[in-house]
């Protein structure tokens, strides 16, 4: 803590300004990686020029030693940097080459260029510094050869710029790399490995070789290879070097001298030719690797050059296996020898373990070392088994089984080594590399010497289909490669090579096999496939220079002493196993002379005991060595006694009272600390979940960080709460620090027992309690910090807040949590912002004591939103659109960072003018960068808000048939055209057809890019718009004594409908994720349900014209739609989806009516035949009935006390449906039977009680919960409907006078644009008044039908069945009443200007649908032939007409609008303030589309909660 006051201030202020100066900085770095650089193309003789220029200067000067020196450079630093500079430059090329053949993006060319350059620059630079430090190189030589990189270099632009053909592509980067290598073979510290690579490519020419047997020259290889790999980068090199040539040499003289001897074994000859040329180009592989790998820390080269090295000693042990087989020895001997030779092999990982070996954990490793113990145990039982069996098959299987049992456990053990020593807290962890290019050398070279082979033409149809099989195998591997490294990079321009060239490499691949397939057919296919072969070979070449760009490679870590120390008991472990073992099998070699010998036997048994004591040490070693144990244990102890100190500075200063003096600042500046800490302690926490769950190698590390961090965070935290004044705020403090410290030791006390072992599954669900327990409390303390700091006026802790929050959107996701998707983080996303965007435009406006709150409130949402980006880039399939999001959410934290910053000067001075104009001007900054942000989720996730969209449309969709079935059930749905159902018909399967297509499409767009979504689910609407009308209209066609098949054609359009709402959402669910996700799955079945409902629609759509099937038609129909919504019902309840508020718990004793009905006409049926409407009747009504039941049930079960009840009914519920379900399967199985067998009748009555049954159980639970009404309430219904009617009509008669006063809208100039809008005016309010007038007609006709119910004695039947018909004509009335009401508001402010068409549309609608629901509840007890009922009926049918001329009208009036022209400016400027002008209107709009779709949820839940109150 700083004591002076300035001085803590001025560091205050720095800590400000650095902290907005790096949020500035990644800001920018990551604003200009979005610029287009492909202008640097056309510049780039300029820089090919400057670099000549510069290349020659420095030439001149070092002649003339003119050149400065470099300070702390020598030539071992200046050597590995001209390697590095020449890596990259080949990198660039290979980068640019394969930007410009496989894209069309010149951003990305431009990038690529770009990154050329400054390599190149780089390059160039590297060679001065060389000249400057280093004398003993060919001065001439090198700059010439550096001259030639960069004259090439500039011909690879300028075959860029030309966009020459790929080969032109490729022959220009391979200049390149041939000046490269010229460059790299003028230094000195490769002449001796170039002399060496001479020796061996003239092993068969040379004088020195020395005869000897081949197994002797075999067995000095191995061991000078192994010592090779040993002296990698120390001064003892060179002289390593040289024993390894001469050994090779000797090597190659014994072996080529032995074929010599050999008369026979052609095909024996052969193979050994091949094994000793594959042996050669392996010798000459490692020193080629050796030469790039001269820096022992490159630790992705000293993988390379271990891996080649194991390859040799593999090829060597065939090659002296095939030598031998023609010698005296016996195959027993020469499989011991072979086993030698292996183990001598791989004896130099045992030396030291500097480098990771695979990518195994400690516990994984651990498991490694003991399954190749195991397997070495059984190994050596075996060879003892087969030797005294004298079995010699089985004893060499022994013996190669005990070597690669040996030679896994040695790079196990070395492995485990690594580890144990890297993870000391006193060592520097390393980075790993971002593709294994040593496994991309691999495949390479592999695919290389296939191709060339194939290339050759000289392979038969065998030979070709193994190379050729062998390709495909490799491509697979690098395309793999290139995937894997493509997910771990953030570079978008990397990312997009990586999937570039795994996709060039697939597609030359297939070409490969494609014409490999056709030689039998077609002449040309073997040229093709030369040509494939070769441009394979290109691609691949061009993936292998790119990968070994130096920004890729790993980063070894460094290991201290005591890391060092640590791995020695290990390391000593695995040298006494391999001793041991060299020893066992030396031992059984002696077998071959003498199996029977006592004495070898009784060596063989100690040798057997010093291998497997050598085993249980080196096991004991690694499993002592754990690394994080120690760490734990200590750590638990210091958090402990922490704790119990934070009790005692808590007791000592409640006890005291006195609260200790310190500067102004001294509070504040602790309260930062702390909350700095806290935000650093609360990032940390996953990094320790993850490594007490799966890494425990990182645990020592962590612990230790986060041990130290809280300790810090206790010591901070005390002293402010000492300083602090209130005693409230004091006691919280301590509070607040004691939970953290007691949820850091549970969370240590979880690690502990879990130990990074991912086997450990019982104690991971312990750790992620913890950590979340951790989070909780650091957080909470966190808050509290911050509330207190910003209340004091300090902002340093938000904008650090702020700016450690746009730091962390650039670190990648390494998964996402699951259920995680896009749609999911748009939607908090949007809420955050939404909130960011209101705090800012009130910030002006605050007072000053108010704007710490509202700071505080910034900061932490711009967090969340930080937090949520990272998740949401990571989920989007295209990484230049996750890119633009991350960026506008940084732009964002910057202008809250100046915010925050100005309202801290507001609150210290509050009468600045100047200052409040900066607040003003940033607030409005933020929001604008917020609509930015907005702007840009809304462009990557167009396709999710197409499928909302498209939601809401179909939602739309099906409440309008759902009216249309209430007036089709009334007898309402009359036809005025003459048009009978088969002229639709064709319509309609040619439109059910493209909805099938559409479907498809949608499923593909879930899978696709944001686009191709939005535009299938744009077409899918379109189309079940077009799909709803057609049915519509044939609905209509038919007559309405024909109503229920009105009802059941529309019900299956209905169906439709609804299986698109699911498909929709499943398709919005799922977009962006992996094909192997849950969501895809229900994709599918919500695709397959879709398609379904189309072929049902269809059987629907035939059997209107066929009498005989409809009734089967419609049960079917019916069985599947229940199915369909106990579905919907189950999927609903599961998401916790809105419940409906058309639906009230007063609504239950209706719908058990309705099902009830259904179980009568059933049966009835049971003992008469019944016709196919009658049929289609109970059909329907069975639908409708559960749909509603359903609904009712949900809305009920939300409003239980207790969750039993809840899930009771709940159930209840289901059972209804699921019998009624039963009910109508029994039928249909009546149906298809004959009608007269008892066993049917049998059948439907068992269904018919089921469904009393369960309908009695569901009522009597429901009316515990909800009460039934009085019995003078229900005497009194009757009564109450008609007078209800009667004022119904007076209000409609009232609101038809109000009406009558309407004009159209005043004509300002006389024009024809004008005399058109009075046109559509006065249609309008034609069809306003229409509508009024019928609305007003029907009335009066349902007054008269209820007074003739009344007289008739059907009102008059009393109890719950009268009371919940009348309440059904009360609220239908009241509802007609309210929406004509609404329609002459919206008329009247149409004309007046002051609101649009679509609401006297949706007003129209409304009065539509609630005339259908009157209608509905009239003809619940009337007669269908009595006068009054024909009237009423002719009364809806009218009103209904009415609505649609009005709707049409205003629809007429909206297309006359939009097809106005639009006047553009010539002008420059003025065109582009249109084009802004236009641009801001859209997005108000849709802004106001979201507030709009808000308020109106916030309605209906109103509504609902009121309805249930007054209920």
């Amino acid at each position: 803590m700083v004591s002076d006051s300035h001085l803590a201030s001025s560091l205050d202020q720095s800590a400000n300004r650095l902290g907005t100066s790096l949020a500035d900085l990644r800001t920018s770095v990551n604003d200009a990686q979005q610029l287009n650089f492909s202008q640097q193309l056309l510049y780039s003789e300029e820089l090919i020029k400057e670099l000549d220029d510069q290349l020659v200067n420095t030439q001149k000067r070092a002649i003339a030693r003119e050149l400065p020196p470099i300070q702390n450079a020598t030539s071992f630093s200046v050597s590995s940097k001209l390697m590095a500079t020449t890596s990259n430059v080949g990198s660039g090329v290979a980068q640019l080459i394969t930007a410009a053949a496989t894209s069309n993006d010149d951003k990305y060319v431009g990038t690529s260029a770009v990154e050329l350059a400054q390599g190149l620059r780089d390059f160039t630079d590297a060679i001065t510094e060389i000249v400057t430090v280093r004398t003993d190189i060919q001065l001439d030589k090198l700059i010439v050869s550096a001259r030639s990189v960069v004259h090439e270099s500039g011909r690879v632009f300028d075959r860029v710029r030309e966009k020459s053909a790929p080969t032109v592509l490729t022959d220009a980067a391979m200049n390149v790399s041939t000046s490269l290598k010229q460059v790299i073979s003028c230094l000195p510290d490769t002449k001796h490995i170039e002399k060496a690579i001479h020796e061996i490519q003239t092993a068969h020419t040379s004088a020195n070789i020395r005869p000897m047997e081949v197994r002797q020259a075999a067995n000095k290889f191995i061991e000078a290879t192994s010592q090779l790999v040993v002296t990698i980068g120390s001064p003892d090199s060179r002289e390593a070097v040289d024993i390894f040539v001469r050994a090779y040499c000797d090597l190659h003289g014994s072996v080529v001298a032995q074929l010599q001897r050999q008369s026979n074994m052609n095909n024996v000859k052969t193979a050994i030719i091949d094994r000793l040329e594959e042996a050669q180009r392996g010798s000459i592989g490692v020193l080629e690797t050796l030469r790039q790998a001269g820096n022992p820390s490159d630790h992705t080269l000293s993988q390379q050059f271990t891996s080649k090295t194991r390859e040799l000693a593999t090829t060597v042990n065939q090659l002296v296996e095939l030598s031998g087989m023609d010698g005296g020895e016996s195959r027993w001997q020469r499989e011991c020898d072979a086993a030698l030779r292996r183990i001598q092999a791989v004896y130099h990982v045992t030396q030291h373990a500097n480098v990771p070996l695979n990518d195994n954990g400690y516990f994984a490793s651990l498991q490694s070392v003991s399954d190749g113990s195991r397997r070495l145990g059984e190994a050596m039982t075996g060879m003892a088994r087969h030797a005294k069996g004298n079995d010699t098959e089985g004893f060499c299987t022994s013996v190669r089984d005990s070597a690669d049992a040996l030679c896994s456990l040695a790079e196990s053990a070395s492995h485990s080594a690594y580890l144990v020593g890297i993870s000391h807290p006193a060592s520097s962890p390393g980075r790993a590399a971002l593709i294994d290019s040593s496994e991309v050398a691999r495949s390479v070279e592999s695919i290389n010497a296939s191709c060339q082979r194939v290339e050759s033409r000289q392979l038969n149809r065998e030979e070709l289909m193994s190379d050729i099989s062998s390709i495909t195998k490799q491509s697979s591997s690098l395309a793999q490669l290139c995937r894997i490294a493509s997910e771990k990079t953030q570079n978008p321009n990397v990312k997009k090579h990586l999937v570039g060239c795994a996709m060039g490499v697939a597609s030359k691949t297939s070409s490969l096999v494609t014409a490999f397939k056709d030689l039998d057919r077609m002449p040309d296919a073997e040229s093709r496939c030369t040509s494939s072969a070769s441009e394979l070979r290109q691609v691949a070449l061009q993936l292998l220079h790119f990968a070994d760009k130096p920004d890729f490679a790993a980063i070894q870590g460094s290991i201290s002493t005591e890391g060092h120390s640590a791995q020695q008991p290990i390391l000593q472990s695995s040298r006494e196993m391999l001793d041991s073992s060299a020893q066992m099998i030396q031992t059984a070699k002696s077998w071959a002379s003498a199996p029977q010998d006592e004495a070898t036997w009784q060596r063989m048994a100690v040798n057997s005991r010093q291998v497997s004591d050598s085993i249980m040490r080196l096991v004991n070693a690694i499993h002592e060595a754990a690394p994080g144990q120690m760490e734990l244990e200590a750590a638990i102890g210091r958090l402990s006694a922490l704790s119990g100190q934070i009790e005692r500075s808590a007791m000592d200063c409640y006890a005291s009272g006195n609260v200790q003096k310190h500067g102004a600042n001294a509070e504040r500046q602790l309260l930062q600390q702390v909350q700095h800490i806290a935000s650093q302690l609360e990032d940390k926490v996953d990094d320790l979940h993850n490594a007490a769950v799966e890494h425990g190698e990182r645990l020592p590390k962590v612990v230790q960080l986060h041990c130290q961090m809280v300790e810090d965070l206790a010591d901070a935290a005390c002293c402010a709460a000492g300083m602090t004044v209130d005693s409230n705020q004091q006691t919280e403090l301590f509070d607040k620090c004691k939970t953290v410290v007691e949820a850091e030791l549970a969370m240590m006390v979880a690690s502990r027992e879990s130990g990074g072992n991912p086997n450990a599954v019982h104690a991971h669900a312990n750790v992620k309690d913890a950590a979340g327990q951790l989070k909780h409390a650091i957080g909470d303390m966190r808050q509290t910090i911050a509330k207190v700091s910003s209340e004091q006026g300090a902002v340093q802790g938000m904008v650090d807040t702020i700016s450690s929050s746009i730091a962390h959107t650039d670190v990648a996701v390494s998964s996402a949590h699951p259920g995680s998707s896009f749609a999911d983080a748009q939607t908090r996303m949007t809420a955050y912002l939404e909130d960011i965007r209101r705090t800012a435009i009130e910030m002006p406006t605050l007072n000053t004591t108010d704007l710490g709150a509202a700071s505080l409130n910034l900061s932490e949402k711009y967090r969340l939103v930080a937090g949520d980006v990272r998740q949401a880039a990571g989920m989007l399939p295209e990484a230049d659109i996750g890119q633009r999001l991350k960026l506008a959410v940084q732009k964002l934290g910057t202008s809250c960072i100046e915010t925050v910053t100005v309202a801290g000067g507001k609150r210290a001075h509050p009468e600045d003018e100047r200052i409040q104009r900066q607040l003003s001007s940033q607030a409005g900054t933020v929001v604008e960068r917020v609509e930015q942000v907005l702007a840009a989720l809304h462009s990557a996730s167009r396709g999710t808000q197409a499928c909302i969209n498209a939601a809401n449309t179909v939602s739309g969709i099906i409440g309008d048939l759902d009216t249309t079935i209430m007036f089709a059930t009334s007898g309402s749905l009359n036809s005025s055209d003459d048009r009978k159902f088969p002229s639709h018909k064709e319509a309609i399967v040619k439109t059910a057809k493209a909805l099938v297509e559409d479907t498809k499409a949608l499923v593909a767009g879930a899978a696709s890019n944001q686009e191709q979504l939005a535009v299938a689910a744009q077409n899918a609407v379109r189309t079940i718009v077009n799909l709803s009308d057609a049915v519509k209209t044939g609905a209509v066609s038919l007559s309405s004594e024909n109503s229920e098949t009105q009802v059941l054609v529309i019900h299956a359009v209905r169906d439709v409908a609804a299986a698109l709402t699911s498909l929709i959402q499943a398709t919005k669910n799922a977009s962006g994720l992996s094909l192997q996700h849950p969501a895809m799955g229900h994709l599918k079945d919500a695709a397959k349900v879709m398609v379904s409902n189309v072929a049902r629609l269809l059987k629907t759509v035939a059997t209107v014209e066929e009498k005989n099937q409809q009734g089967t038609r419609a049960v079917e129909a019916a069985v599947d739609a229940i199915g369909f919504e106990m579905k919907q019902f189950e999927h609903d309840l599961n998401e916790g989806a809105a419940i409906p508020t058309d639906f009230r718990p007063e609504h239950l004793q209706q719908t058990a009516e309705h099902v009830s009905e259904i179980t009568k006409r059933v049966m009835q049926g049971a003992d008469a035949p019944q016709s196919e409407e009658e049929i289609i009747g109970v059909a329907n009504l069975s639908r409708s009935a559960v749909r509603s039941l359903l609904a009712v049930v949900r809305t009920i079960s939300n409003d239980a006390d207790t969750a039993p009840q809840r899930y009771a009914v709940l159930d209840s519920g289901r059972d209804v449906a699921n019998n009624v379900k039963s009910l109508l399967v029994s039928l249909h199985t009546q149906m298809v039977r004959n009608p007269g067998q008892e066993e049917s009748r049998r059948l439907l009555l068992e269904a018919s009680k089921g469904v009393s049954s369960a309908l009695s159980h569901l009522v009597g639970l429901c009316n515990e919960m909800t009460g039934l009404p009085h019995n003078h309430e229900m005497e009194s219904a009757a009564a109450q409907a008609e007078n209800e009617l009667l004022g119904a009509a007076s209000s409609i008669e009232a609101a038809s006078a109000k009406l009558a006063e309407l004009r159209p809208r005043q004509i300002v100039q006389e024009n024809t644009q004008e005399i058109v809008e009075t046109e559509f005016d006065d249609n309008i309010i034609i069809s306003a008044k229409g509508i009024l007038h019928a609305v007003h007609t029907l009335m009066r006709s349902a007054s008269n039908a209820q007074r003739e119910l009344a007289m008739q004695g059907r009102a008059a039947a009393g109890g719950t069945g009268t009371y919940q018909w009348s309440e059904g004509l009360i609220s239908a009335a009241r509802v007609v009443v309210a929406s004509v009401h609404k329609l002459c508001d919206a008329a009247n402010t149409l004309m007046k200007g002051q609101t649009t068409e679509e609401r006297l549309i949706s007003a129209a609608k409304q009065v539509s649908s609630s005339t259908a629901q009157l209608l509905v509840a009239c003809n619940v007890r009337a007669d269908p032939d009595s006068q009054a009922n024909r009237r009423l009926q002719a009364a809806g049918q009218a009103v209904r007409n009415a609505a649609e001329r009005l709707v049409q009208s205003a629809q007429q009036e909206m297309i006359a609008r939009d097809d106005r022209n639009i006047a553009i400016s010539d002008r420059l400027v003025n065109g582009i303030a249109q084009v802004m002008d236009a641009q801001e209107e859209v997005l108000r709009k849709e802004r106001e589309l979201g507030e709009a779709r808000h308020k109106l949820a916030h309605l209906n839940k109103a509504r609902y909660e009121r309805d249930g109150e007054e209920a």
